[in-house]
């Protein structure tokens, strides 16, 4: 289909000649070609119209409209649980938590907890669902067998600020997580796998970007410099992580105390994940270190807790939680405290992962 904008009358000088803004009422087919029939409105210079037209890629379309897309569940039940009882919707999370959507591309996740209370394994958990396909044949003799993972079969960006994330790490977790699918029933075929499953942890772990910055001005340099990064790769990203980027706090007010740039400059971060995940289409997940949480766990009290980033960051955040140790042993309890305080969830941190 071809549409055409023609103007009677020869030549024509854009820079010269005043034009009306042009509102589509209703459109005519002359001699097969698609011709729309304008309504005229305010006198303005054809440069002038020009120039307010926005252009958008192919790409930049599919990634807007990917934001409106379902996406599924986080596996996190606890986490899954309370984003559908802020919504409103936990009669339909209930009904299919496998199929229902916690989060949309383009918003924000923030998971608080104080040092060794796992926020990266959480966040390595969402990598785990993100890279790993849904499906995954594997050659066992003469047969072949499919087996369920669940995941996405995408690729990730993980800013690793404390330069926390193990490449080992993520093929014990991958690892651990095939197994559990393959199931006890199967454990028996494990010798003959080793070697897929080595070339499959390979090939997944490629799915995983990791940038280090040293600096807040790195990490924002970082997020800028992603759209440019990410344009040159045949891959589709679903999701992107910010580890501990209140790691450079004590730096910043430092620096900051003589120029006034301290909240300017963490304006600009927030901005730049903003534009960041709505031009490509990505949850993001960001780990927040605390300063300070409440030995009393009896109450939703004990989850709440004080930062270093300032409160700017709060603006951009769509759901955030904090999670904690319980007594003893590896069990965590979370909880939401925004948009709306939840309950308490519990789950397990092991060699193989999360667990809820």
């Amino acid at each position: 289909m071809q549409w055409v904008a023609g103007i009677a009358g020869g030549h024509l000088d854009l820079d010269q000649q005043p034009c009306r803004i042009a509102m589509p009422n209703s459109h005519a087919v002359v001699d097969g070609i698609n011709c729309l029939c304008m309504s005229v409105n305010t006198p303005m210079s054809w440069s002038t119209l020009l120039a307010e037209i926005q252009s958008e890629s192919g790409l930049q379309l599919y990634n807007s409209i990917k934001t409106k897309c379902p996406t599924g569940p986080l596996y996190i039940d606890g986490i899954d649980r309370s984003i559908a009882v802020a919504r409103n919707e936990l009669e339909k999370y209930l009904a299919d938590p496998i199929k229902y959507t916690s989060i949309y591309p383009g918003e924000i996740l923030q998971i608080d907890g104080s040092t060794g209370t796992g926020k990266t394994e959480v966040a390595l958990f969402l990598v785990l669902t993100t890279i790993i396909p849904e499906y995954q044949e594997v050659t066992v003799g003469q047969e072949i067998v499919r087996v369920h993972l669940g995941g996405r079969g995408k690729s990730v960006v993980f800013i690793d600020v404390e330069a926390k994330l193990r490449v080992e790490r993520i093929f014990e977790v991958c690892r651990g997580h095939f197994l559990r699918c393959l199931g006890k029933g199967n454990s028996s075929l494990y010798p003959e796998l080793v070697g897929q499953i080595d070339r499959l942890l390979l090939d997944w772990s490629k799915r995983v970007h990791i940038f280090r910055p040293n600096s807040t001005l790195e990490l924002l340099s970082t997020l800028r410099g992603l759209p440019g990064y990410l344009s040159q790769l045949e891959e589709e990203f679903h999701f992107l992580f910010l580890d501990s980027p209140s790691s450079f706090y004590w730096i910043d007010r430092f620096e900051s105390q003589s120029l006034g740039t301290f909240v300017p400059l963490h304006k600009s971060l927030v901005q730049a994940i903003r534009e960041v995940s709505l031009e490509w289409g990505l949850v993001v997940c960001i780990t927040n270190p605390v300063l300070l949480a409440s030995e009393r766990r009896e109450n939703h009290e004990s989850l709440v807790i004080r930062e270093h980033l300032p409160p700017v960051w709060k603006e951009c955040i769509n759901y955030r939680f904090v999670i904690a140790h319980e007594e003893a042993g590896q069990q965590r309890i979370g909880r939401m405290v925004a948009p709306a305080i939840g309950p308490i969830f519990r789950f397990h941190i092991s060699r193989e992962g999360v667990q809820s």
